[in-house]
């Protein structure tokens, strides 16, 4: 018995270290590429314990395979030079039970001033199997933001089309063979402005489940929905969810299929419900209200080991804030990262990693290219840098109220066999943080600058002071730093209508190369 003990109290001492060396296994990098810059829309863990990533550099789409500590093996760019389709980007990612990968995304086709949806096969060494895309009948735009495997080792994928009339954007979600043939694809809206489908996964029955979100404007009502298909296509019933806590209520980003029904993250608020869309529970938590769009990632929901939560629950410029819960939604921590983090993931050894934007945007003009942070924390969300605690998040329950919602169904598409250029860049990676541009002497101008209204939702007006001197261009840029906008005269008229809703930056330099700078809210 006291061999044992000994035995026992050795083994302890002995492995103890390991443990915590494993609990200390953190860090963060930064992956750019000097000529172009890049950007992450998705990740997605793989089945050699490594991740795959998609998103952008420059007008590319951009693939490219990391191994588990985050090193850079292979990397894809897609674009068109000398062929029809030009603008490409990738918005989701997975990995088949082949070992394959799955990109969709928007292709830019010039030709009839559109984008047509995109779906990229490539094998495990990145080398493309095929290249499709997919027009939805009667779209200006068709966009996918979402994929899963099927039974049938085919795909459903999800996403919206544009229009120029109202509903100017509706739901879009199309099956589609294991050589990504065209099975079938349905339009859908029950809102009167914004409809988008964000999350699409297949049920227990060979049917489907989407969330996503719609807008009546006016009155600028925003509700997350939850949509169940049968096999076939075909809705066997609709369900939408609106809280009454004053969150930013465009949600709908996820769905997880449980064993006992559904779990919805929406902004700022996780909902469970049963197989019939029926709400059970809910918890809303005060730190909510990602600011998602149709031209940023929606975060994801995941299931952790312990079968909890883990997300993100707020993107901002700054900094983006995770929440990890209970089984039942119940906070266990919140903590914020130092970068625009489009997904987080647990690791194999329980720990959590997150991938995002940068730089952190301010109101500077930017002077580096966009680049990809990614933070690597242990099992509690600590990480060695690029991070901090956030003590002032709070879960409660809330009023979520349940209605039906009619769906009304446009069906058909179109699909072609593309064949893009396929090159690589120079990806380099470095020890540390995404740069912050955030934290620059604003006050100085607070008084040389203004705008208003703001928040707005058309036009404009800048006033900067007559001690400025002549303006010679404003810029306007997105959250991530894309130029959206820039003027060389009539100042005067500024019209962001066209804009998504979000923060924006106006960047004014004068005759003399300097610059001023303010912010902008578009409702």
């Amino acid at each position: 018995m006291k061999k044992s003990f000994h035995i026992l109290v050795f083994w302890l001492l002995l492995t103890a270290p390991i443990i915590v060396m494993a609990q200390q296994n953190t860090f963060s990098k930064v992956l750019h590429d000097l000529d172009f810059g890049i950007q992450a829309n998705s990740i997605h863990s793989t089945f050699d314990h490594g991740y795959i990533v998609a998103g952008r550099s420059v007008q590319s789409g951009l693939i490219f395979k990391m191994d588990s500590a985050c090193n850079v093996v292979w990397n894809k760019t897609f674009f068109n030079v000398l062929t029809d389709y030009t603008d490409i980007k990738l918005n989701c990612i997975i990995q088949s039970n082949d070992s394959s990968f799955i990109a969709v995304g928007d292709c830019y086709n010039p030709i009839n001033y559109s984008s047509n949806a995109l779906c990229i096969k490539l094998n495990s060494f990145g080398d493309t199997l095929w290249t499709k895309n997919y027009i939805a009948t009667g779209s200006d735009k068709t966009t996918l933001l979402s994929v899963q495997q099927t039974n049938d080792l085919g795909y459903i994928m999800a996403g919206y089309v544009e229009g120029s009339a109202s509903p100017y954007s509706r739901v879009f979600v199309a099956k589609i063979d294991s050589s990504g043939n065209l099975q079938w694809a349905n339009q859908l809206d029950c809102g009167n402005y914004t409809n988008i489908g964000y999350s699409v996964k297949q049920t227990s029955d060979s049917g489907y489940i989407l969330s996503g979100t719609f807008i009546n404007y006016p009155p600028n009502d925003t509700k997350s929905f939850l949509i169940k298909f049968a096999e076939s296509g075909n809705i066997s019933w609709s369900k939408s969810f609106q809280s009454n806590s004053g969150i930013y209520e465009m949600g709908g980003f996820d769905v997880i299929i449980m064993p006992d029904g559904f779990m919805l993250y929406s902004a700022g608020a996780l909902i469970k419900t049963d197989f019939a869309g029926n709400v059970l529970w809910n918890k809303i938590y005060s730190r909510g209200g990602y600011m998602a769009n149709a031209d940023f990632p929606s975060p994801k929901l995941h299931r952790t080991s312990d079968d909890g939560f883990i997300f993100i629950s707020t993107a901002e410029c700054l900094k983006s804030y995770m929440i990890k819960t209970d089984s039942v939604g119940n906070l266990v921590w919140s903590d914020y990262l130092d970068i625009i983090a489009v997904d987080i993931l647990q690791t194999k050894d329980n720990g959590f990693l997150s991938i995002g934007n940068g730089p952190i945007c301010g109101v500077k003009k930017y002077t580096t290219l966009p680049q990809i942070g990614v933070i690597k924390m242990d099992s509690s969300g600590f990480a060695a840098a690029c991070y901090g605690q956030n003590d002032e998040d709070s879960s409660f329950i809330g009023t979520i109220v349940s209605s039906s919602c009619v769906f009304s169904t446009i069906a058909g598409a179109t699909e072609n066999s593309v064949h893009p250029d396929v090159d690589s860049i120079d990806i380099e990676s470095i020890n540390g943080c995404v740069p912050n541009l955030g934290a620059i002497n604003e006050n100085e101008f607070q008084n040389r600058i203004s705008i208003y209204p703001n928040p707005a939702t058309g036009k404009i007006n800048l006033v900067v002071s007559q001690h400025y001197g002549e303006i010679k261009t404003i810029e306007i840029y997105n959250c991530v730093g894309q130029l959206q906008m820039k003027k060389t005269d009539n100042f005067s008229d500024l019209e962001i209508s066209q804009f998504t809703k979000g923060l924006y930056f106006i960047v004014v330099t004068n005759n003399k190369g300097e610059t001023l700078a303010t912010k902008v809210i578009k409702e």
